[in-house]
């Protein structure tokens, strides 16, 4: 097996790992609003959820294009330096939408008793 393979076979599971580093940085920005991702969001939940997995897709087609394009005969760096970035910040806008659903889905949640002035 050559390393093209190899990078090839990295992509999916690059793919988990960036799901599950943005469903965490959801749940923390949700837990410093005093709420859960596991809440139920109803339909909003559906969409954030799209919106993530859509970023996490965009990230490893990326990592693995530039991974490869060293091995390319002949190399040329031109289509990942146009459309890196481009699809980078597709990915970043989704997920920027997803953080915005998180706080708009979330329920207000009156402090405790014991914070109240």
């Amino acid at each position: 097996m050559d390393i093209r393979t190899t990078i090839s076979f990295v992509g999916p599971v690059i793919t988990i790992g960036i799901v599950g580093v943005l469903f965490g940085i959801l749940q923390f920005l949700a837990a410093r609003r005093g709420g859960s991702l596991r809440e139920n969001f109803g339909a909003g939940g559906w969409v954030i959820a799209l919106e993530v997995l859509f970023a996490a897709s965009i990230f490893p087609g990326i990592i693995v294009n530039v991974l490869m394009t060293p091995y390319n005969v002949p190399v040329d760096w031109t289509p990942i330096l146009i459309w890196g970035p481009l699809l980078g910040a597709l990915g970043v806008a989704a997920f920027v939408m997803a953080c915005r659903g998180v706080g708009r889905n979330l329920p207000i949640h009156p402090a405790p008793a014991s914070q109240k002035g």
